[in-house]
């Protein structure tokens, strides 16, 4: 691999769903070109209607960050003026030079392959992909797609552009430069890089599995009510904000933030055929959690660098 992160200008992300938005709001706002790829084959009108909303979310994000006083209205601006939202067919000519692509389809074996498939046909050898799954070990992935030594999992927490860890697993093949590269990128656009072996549940989510579990537990015996224990996180979170510990999605944001909508997608994903993670785990202690009484809304996500 001959490209630094310092050479990177430029980044595609295969996937325009709200995970890849929000990873190309992250590499805008760092003053990076960014292209969207949407991979989803649409009719022509549908395609314009989702390239116009993508960018409209995005907007809107770094509207929120305007309004919260974080950046202004030239910073968002110019911003959103980086983004550029292409269909599949309409991106090919841009793939030729591509130097470094986040994946972040669908997590299903079959979306992962053919995506990988399209890929590694149009991008160089040498191109960096990383793929943002949360599901499949990269020692699976690297076995779809071509000169596999250049391919590395990089989870990233939702939402993206806000969250500054992402979770970076390799494997025995894995080309150390290709490590070095994307965790250089990363730390470039203000995130933090972590890495652990090809293992189901990465780091944080066994962590959060952990928690969720006790919390259920707690509930189960008596200890607190299921309010008091959600209040207690979230009330602990502020505390380590105002003593100048801005990030607070280690606590109640990242962990006690369970919507119904997360609640279903987990359920579904422990009754796939999807390998073996905590997901299962954690489930059980989230939906204990969340039918005991905890809140089910979604908080604001507070950005210590916006």
């Amino acid at each position: 691999m001959t490209h630094h992160a310092a050479e990177v200008k430029h980044v595609h992300v295969l996937g325009a769903g709200r995970m890849g938005q929000g990873i190309a709001l992250a590499f805008a706002f760092a003053g990076l070109r960014v292209t969207l790829i949407d991979f989803k084959e649409r009719e022509a009108r549908a395609r314009d209607a989702f390239a116009s909303a993508a960018l409209g979310e995005i907007g809107r994000q770094l509207q929120t960050q305007v309004d919260f006083g974080r950046i202004d209205a030239q910073q968002a601006a110019d911003a959103l003026a980086r983004v550029e939202v292409l269909d599949r067919t309409g991106c090919e000519a841009v793939l030729g030079d591509c130097e470094v692509v986040f994946e972040a389809v669908p997590e299903l074996m079959a979306a992962k392959e053919a995506a990988f498939a399209w890929l590694c046909a149009r991008v160089s050898s040498t191109a960096t992909i990383a793929s943002t799954t949360s599901t499949f070990l990269v020692t699976d992935l690297q076995k779809v797609v071509t000169h596999p030594q250049r391919l590395i999992n990089a989870h990233w927490l939702n939402p993206a552009h806000l969250i500054p860890l992402v979770e970076i697993s390799r494997s025995s093949i894995t080309d150390d430069s290709v490590i070095a590269r994307l965790k250089d990128l990363l730390r470039r656009v203000g995130k933090v890089p972590v890495e652990c072996a090809p293992s189901a549940g990465y780091i944080v989510p066994r962590i959060q599995a952990l928690v969720m579990n006790e919390a259920a537990r707690m509930v189960e015996e008596g200890v607190a009510s299921a309010h008091d224990i959600d209040m207690a996180v979230r009330a602990s979170a502020c505390a380590s904000r105002s003593s100048g510990c801005s990030n607070s999605s280690t606590g109640a944001a990242a962990t006690f933030c369970i919507t119904r909508r997360t609640i279903s997608r987990r359920k579904s994903a422990r009754a796939s055929s999807r390998p073996p993670s905590s997901r299962g785990i954690w489930m059980k202690g989230a939906t204990a959690f969340a039918t005991a009484g905890a809140s089910t809304t979604t908080r604001t996500w507070r950005c210590p660098r916006m």
